[in-house]
């Protein structure tokens, strides 16, 4: 692991006089931003199921995601099998009151729905005569950290750096607000995003799908 202050020295030469806490404000969400964009942190588990793992509502199973990765947040499903076989995901808001009529026809497709009940859960609807699960859960960092993967400095420290700037640079009436700078290094970031996807497409057989760039702000 990385203190984020080792990204300071990177930063600190485009934001003269720029205080700590808020240049690490904006590298976090640029290091948060760059995991969601890229999926680069995975984590791949085997689950044995039980029917006393079941909920009360449409057979639905609530796995606590974080047992195995403690420091960040689930945010998708790169890929999940039911018995070995692949079945697609699709990401609902659906929560703790689930109607039924909603669901009908998912047991006779190939496709499983899943939600997020809070931060650390992930919850599969409508999961029946499930014996052994597989996922691969995609995550991102927590706004709290104050170190991150040795992976992000190492790897794309370019990317991370640019984004952090990018953001800086457009807080307003600032000693250091400089716009056409931070579209230049919007652009930057963009650049080190697509060739960390290029890097994980090339690795997966299921990747995430095309790039949809977030506005940049603080």
């Amino acid at each position: 692991m990385i203190d984020l202050q080792e990204f300071q020295k990177f930063i600190l030469p485009e934001v003269l006089l720029c205080p700590w806490p808020v240049m690490s404000y904006s590298l976090v969400n640029a290091i948060v931003d760059f995991a969601e964009d890229t999926w680069i942190f995975t984590k791949s588990f085997n689950i044995t199921v039980d029917e006393d793992d079941f909920g009360d509502i449409n057979d639905n199973l609530d796995i606590v995601v974080t047992e195995y990765v403690t420091d960040k947040q689930p945010i998708a499903i790169e890929t999940f099998l039911i018995d070995g076989v692949i079945w697609r995901l699709k990401h609902v808001e659906l929560y703790d009151e689930i109607d039924a009529d909603n669901l009908d026809g998912v047991r006779e497709t190939d496709q499983k729905m899943f939600s997020f009940p809070n931060n650390s859960t992930l919850r599969i609807h409508e999961l029946v005569d499930a014996q052994e699960l597989f996922l691969k859960v995609v995550y991102k960092p927590l706004y709290n950290i104050t170190e991150i993967d040795d992976v992000i400095y190492n790897n794309h420290l370019n990317a991370v750096v640019a984004g952090a700037k990018a953001k800086l640079l457009m807080i307003p009436n600032q000693p250091w607000t400089n716009g056409s700078m931070a579209s230049y290094y919007v652009s930057m970031y963009k650049k080190g995003v697509s060739e960390a996807r290029a890097k994980i497409q090339r690795g997966f057989t299921n990747e995430p799908g095309r790039v949809k760039w977030r506005e940049f702000g603080v």
